[in-house]
Formats: C-alpha cells, structure tokens, sequence
C-alpha cells in the first residue's frame, strides 16, 4: 500500500498569502493520480486550520496502522520556520504565541508516520525556511537535524526546497521547487523515474542559483522509484510547467511582441533597476517604519524601543560573517570585505651562513617590518542615510535583560539583501553593557522597488523579535512561585 500526503496552504490570517501554492497542490495530486499508483492520498489545500488537520491526521494514521505500508509520501507547499531546532510547518491559523498548537512541527509527523511502520518515507518540502539562512562558514543545524530525523526511518528520501537561503521562491503559478520536480519527470526518457533521477536533475537545474539551494537527505540504496513515466503523466504535468513558464498559445503571441529582439529584452530588464534616489528614498522611509512601529503585544508593559541609525560599519557586531560571505559568493552589491593593515616585526635571516663573512654573522640578523591583512567587516562606499540600525528592547525593570533586533543591508543597482540578527546585552555592571556576540545572521532578498514588500518585512521582522523576547520572558518567570 502507498499512502500520500498533500498539503498545500496559500491562505494565512497572519502570514503574506502563497497563491502559487494552489497549483503546487493541484499539480502534485493530478500527478499522483494519474500515475495510479498510490493508494490512497489525503489532501488539505488553500485554508488549512490546526484543529481540523490534526483531528483528520489523527484518525488517518489510526485508521492505516492495521495496513501494511509500502511507502508513505508527505508532500508540503506553503510557509515554514525553523525555531529552537524545530521545523514548524505554518499553518493558515497560525500564531507566533502558540505556534505548537497552530503549527505541524515535524516531530509531530515523524511520530505519526512511524506508528503506522512504513517500509519507506518520502518527504518533499517546498517552503520558506525547508532550510535556514545562516552566514556561511557556521554549521548549518537544519542540516544536521534533518539528518538526524532521517535516522528514525529504515528507508527514507528528504527533498528541501532551501537551505543557504532563507525564502524559497514562487511567483502566482508555481513554486520554482515544485515546478522543477515536475520537470523532472516530465523530462525523463525512462520507463520510470526514480527518486534519484529526481535529485539529480534539481540539483543540476539550482546549481548556479546564488538565491536558492535546495537539498536532500537520503538513506536508501538510490534504486527505488517514484512512478511509471506515460504520456498521459507528460500531458498532465506540461500543463502546469507551461502555464508556469508562460508558454501557452496566447502570451507566445505577446512574447514575440515584448521581447522581439534583445534591445528590447535589455530595455524590460532595465525596469526592475534603481538609482540613488530611490534608494535614499527607500531607506528614509524604512528608517521611518522602525521609529514609528510600536510594541505590539503585552511586552510593552515590560520593555520600550530605542532606535540608532549608524553609518561606520566597522561598530557592526560580526559584520565579519557578511564580510565572509561577499568574498564567497560572486555578486554585484556596492560592498566588500574590509581589511586592516597590521604590522609587525619579523627577523630577517641572512641566506647562507656558510656564505656569510665573520663579521656578518657578529651583527646577527636584521630585523624588518611587515604586515597581515586583519578583517574588520565589510564597507560600502555609499553616501545614503544609515548602514545599520540597532533596534533595542530596553526594560522597564531592573530584573529583565536588555535585547536587540540588529538590521543591515548590501545594496546593488537592483537589489537590497537584509542581513538581521536577534541576540541579548551582557551587564558588566550598572549602567555599562555590551552585545553578547554569539548570535548568527539570517537574510532576506528583495528589489529596491519592492518598497511595499520591503516595509512588510520590516513590520513582520519586528513583531516575530517581539513575540521571541516575549517567549523567552515568560518561560523565565512564568513557573516561578
């Protein structure tokens, strides 16, 4: 027996909506359909609510443990957070303040799948965060989680839509994951296609993605197949991809009116750019966003915010992770490594002693001056209204620690990439204190002209800090007599 599961959520109350996700679940079950080789699948699609869901998983598993289970297929497409070494799958009722109750947390369906004892579990998970972003040069957790859950299934394939970014990328047709592994099978050549022929070509298609990396976990022998490739598999899956790519009848017709020579692809290109205005425009009024949001939630009972704007980015804790990461990965930002020269003395030896006259060798060796380049950070040679800022949760009582919300940015012709950071004060006595610098960057990728989508995330970035400092206050003192 084979049992799929597809969830596939495009409605949020407190999230931005996902409506490429609508197609990622239509495609994923026509194609399990079609190929009639599973035999039973469970969808939940559009507006997902925790308490429906986790009722009909509960009677779902309770209902397979009397059956013998080949392979269990769990299939997500929506908006996922990894959180305290847990993965959450975001729900459309979720809520950061009980994000147990309102989430499916992988534990949680690892424990269900392994009640009923399937043979082989294949999980593909398209979401924000499948993977974390974390500054290259860290150890990635996700990784090693992902690893480590792999461990509880004999058999078990683990397809990730991200890993080195934080969000996985879909525009109103099609998530770019899902949509490559339709591709997939519908370029296959093959009787059947295996699960591994399904990571190579995805593999092969995000290799020169900067933005984007999706990854994979398997423990298996690389021999076992997904399905039976047919035509009628084909026509149902180039349906889906085509719309996606935008090459129905119609927009062929307006694509050779658009783009009817490549002046003409150079000049639509052209309009995703900005110039220095726009970007001191956006910044002032980013700069505004963070001095006007106020707390939220019942913390401001306990903390008020306190805002500075700074412009040497060399006063940026661990600006040296940023800096690593412009030198490893190939870019166009206005940015780059910032080196000091350090200088130091070294004793020079003087060639062949053999060589060397007696009175040489009584004046010893000389002594010279060189220097090592010392990474300070990053710079950029711009002249805009900050580099970062340093949002602080300042308390209002003696007994709470003070925290900060850390926020900077590399800037190109046509992107903003948000580097941001969530770490707490060292008290090294009254009115001194220090940021404890053991924290790791998380990033976000946008236009410039995205300003809309720019503000939201700053909004969002802010109340998510909000409601983490909350948590932690509470798990503090809540339980204390």
């Amino acid at each position: 027996m084979r049992i799929g599961i597809l969830i596939g959520i495009s409605e949020y109350e407190h999230y931005n909506n996902l409506p490429g996700c609508d197609n990622d679940i239509k495609a994923i079950s026509e194609v399990l359909n079609t190929s009639k080789e599973f035999d039973e699948i469970k969808i939940f699609e559009k507006n997902v609510e925790s308490s429906k869901i986790k009722s009909e998983l509960s009677k779902l598993f309770e209902d397979w443990k009397s059956q013998d289970v080949e392979e269990l297929f769990f299939y997500f497409s929506g908006h996922g957070s990894f959180i305290s070494n847990e993965f959450y799958y975001i729900l459309s009722d979720f809520d950061e303040n009980q994000k147990r109750q309102t989430s499916l947390q992988n534990s949680e369906i690892d424990s269900m799948i392994k009640s009923i004892k399937p043979k082989m579990v294949t999980k593909v998970i398209d979401a924000c965060q499948s993977g974390v972003s974390y500054i290259k040069g860290n150890t990635n957790i996700v990784e090693k989680y992902y690893h480590k859950t792999a461990d509880s299934f004999d058999k078990c394939y683990f397809l990730h839509s991200s890993m080195t970014s934080q969000y996985s990328y879909q525009n109103n047709e099609l998530s770019d994951f899902t949509k490559s592994f339709l591709k997939a099978i519908d370029k296959s050549d093959k009787p059947s296609i295996r699960y591994k022929d399904i990571i190579d070509y995805i593999s092969d298609e995000f290799e020169k993605s900067t933005e984007q990396t999706p990854f994979f976990i398997t423990q298996a022998d690389h021999t076992e197949r997904f399905l039976a490739t047919s035509p009628e598999l084909q026509k149902v899956i180039s349906k889906y991809v085509k719309e996606s790519n935008k090459e129905t009848d119609n927009s062929k017709d307006e694509e050779v009116v658009v783009y009817n020579s490549y002046i003409e692809k150079i000049k639509k290109d052209a309009e995703i750019y900005s110039n220095k205005d726009e970007v001191e425009t956006l910044l002032n009024e980013v700069k505004d966003v963070i001095e006007t949001t106020d707390l939220q939630t019942e913390l401001k009972e306990l903390y008020c915010y306190k805002n500075a704007f700074e412009h040497n980015l060399r006063y940026l804790p661990k600006g040296t992770l940023i800096a690593r990461w412009l030198e490893d990965n190939p870019n166009e930002y206005f940015a780059k490594a910032d080196y000091d020269k350090i200088p130091y003395q070294e004793e020079e030896t003087r060639g062949n002693p053999f060589g060397q006259s007696l009175a040489s060798m009584m004046r010893g060796n000389k002594i010279v001056t060189k220097y090592r380049s010392d990474l300070k950070g990053f710079e950029q040679q711009l002249d805009i209204p900050f580099k970062y800022a340093t949002i602080d949760f300042v308390p209002l009582f003696p007994n709470l620690k003070q925290h900060a919300l850390l926020l900077t940015f590399i800037i190109s012709k046509k992107d903003i990439k948000f580097f941001y950071a969530f770490t707490e004060y060292n008290e090294t006595d009254w009115t001194r204190k220090e940021i404890i610098k053991n924290f790791k960057w998380s990033s976000s990728d946008f236009l410039i002209k995205e300003n809309k989508q720019i503000f939201e995330f700053i909004k969002k970035t802010m109340l998510e800090t909000e409601n983490k400092l909350l948590s932690i206050v509470k798990e503090r003192f809540e339980n204390r007599k």
